[in-house]
């Protein structure tokens, strides 16, 4: 438990309400509810960071970051689990957890994460109980908040599945809203992958390029026609 828990404010209590009765004419048409986010923010290799899937090679460091969007109703106490490697494949070695305090929470669980263990040939990762609340049960609201950012090595990467995922996967893994409710959030977009990369064969290294025949005031030396404006280069061609 953290800290004591302080009474609602009179406003706080119907603004819940209101918000009760507005989740449930929504639900009618749609199911709102938390959803979890995850990305990767950065990578040390070849690959385009800022998407779910990322290509990667031995050695890379690799930088993910779960975000957390809370809906109209609000969230006022969260706890997350994350698994990787899943397959039993030990293609990521956790190297970090930074977890942080979202605004309109007290406090961080603890401790936050409540453990970690990395990932073994045919032995899942985890890190388990990533969260937050606030002390009278009241968080933000229709707003999206980065709750942790975990940091990877690669190690021999393969063109799969996922690799990482997020959701409640401890027993105490829970999202309670500002109406004490408990909510199961959409976790499709809380799953992140990480594919081999591939090698770029006949890349032409610019540096090597040298001007040997301008022709832009006499015939092609190609045709012999008249040309006006081409130039002739020659590139090294080379296989990464």
């Amino acid at each position: 438990m953290i800290g004591t828990r302080r009474h609602r404010t009179g406003m706080q209590r119907v603004h819940a309400i209101l918000l009760a009765c507005a989740g449930m004419l929504v639900g009618a048409v749609a199911e709102a509810r938390p959803v979890i986010d995850a990305q990767w923010s950065s990578t040390t290799g070849v690959g385009r960071a800022g998407g779910h899937v990322i290509e990667a090679g031995p050695g890379d460091t690799l930088v993910a970051r779960i975000f957390l969007q809370a809906d109209e109703l609000g969230i006022g106490r969260y706890s997350l689990s994350v698994r990787f490697d899943e397959d039993g494949a030990d293609e990521l070695d956790l190297v970090g957890v930074a977890t942080s305090l979202p605004a309109g929470f007290d406090a961080e669980l603890v401790p936050n994460p409540g453990s970690q263990s990395e990932s073994f040939p045919g032995v899942p990762g985890e890190v388990r109980r990533i969260g937050a609340e606030s002390s009278d049960d009241y968080g933000p609201a229709a707003t999206r908040f980065e709750i942790v950012e975990l940091t990877f090595s690669v190690n021999t990467p393969s063109t799969d599945g996922y690799d990482v995922h997020v959701g409640l996967f401890d027993p105490t893994d829970t999202i309670v809203s500002n109406v004490l409710a408990p909510r199961v959030p959409d976790t499709r977009g809380g799953r992140l992958a990480v594919h081999a990369s591939v090698p770029q064969a006949h890349r032409v290294d610019l540096t090597f390029m040298s001007l040997i025949e301008d022709v832009s005031e006499g015939p092609d030396p190609l045709t012999g026609l008249g040309a006006v404006g081409y130039a002739y280069y020659l590139a090294r061609w080379e296989t990464t």
